[in-house]
């Protein structure tokens, strides 16, 4: 089994039948950074355009359409000091009282990202979240195959190919 530093070079706003960027054999661990949604890289470099963009394709040698595939994400710990949501908070968990002076619609709202302490905290928050952290608890975001007909599908659109 081998393990890939994989840098990419290359993103996709779909899943479909892109070159691989990279072949591995079943049971190998691949190392790579991703963007965030909006393209940007840790540095604040936009690489990509919108919306989700992501790494790849990887090629599993021999794998074929119709197999199984595992993937374990071992780890992902975040690689920028900030990061962001649209909107600030989700309006389901915030007390409506209070939902007209949190929430932003549309707006990009961002995070303070405390890497050791594994906690996020807003940039600039209003008063009534001035003390609020946030544990973090990454995820992938935009994860799948290509569709089985040959077609490119956003990859916000999710189904049994995956996606968002």
């Amino acid at each position: 089994m081998t393990t890939h530093r994989f840098t990419p070079t290359t993103w996709y706003n779909t899943l479909g039948t892109h070159p691989p960027a990279l072949t591995v054999e079943s049971g190998d661990t691949i190392v790579t950074e991703t963007l965030d949604a909006f393209g940007t890289d840790k540095t604040g470099a936009r690489l990509a355009s919108e919306p989700n963009p992501m790494n790849g394709p990887v090629a599993v040698a021999g794998a074929e359409p119709g197999d199984a595939l595992l993937v374990e994400i071992l780890d992902m710990v975040p690689i920028a000091p900030t990061g962001w949501t649209r909107p600030m908070l989700a309006g389901n968990v915030v007390d409506p009282i209070f939902a007209r002076d949190v929430l932003r619609p549309g707006e990009r709202t961002f995070w303070t990202i405390e890497r050791n302490a594994r906690t996020a905290r807003l940039v600039e928050p209003p008063a009534i979240l001035e003390n609020f952290d946030l544990p973090l608890e990454p995820m992938i975001g935009c994860f799948g195959v290509a569709p089985a007909i040959g077609q490119a599908i956003s990859t916000a659109t999710s189904a049994e190919h995956g996606g968002n």
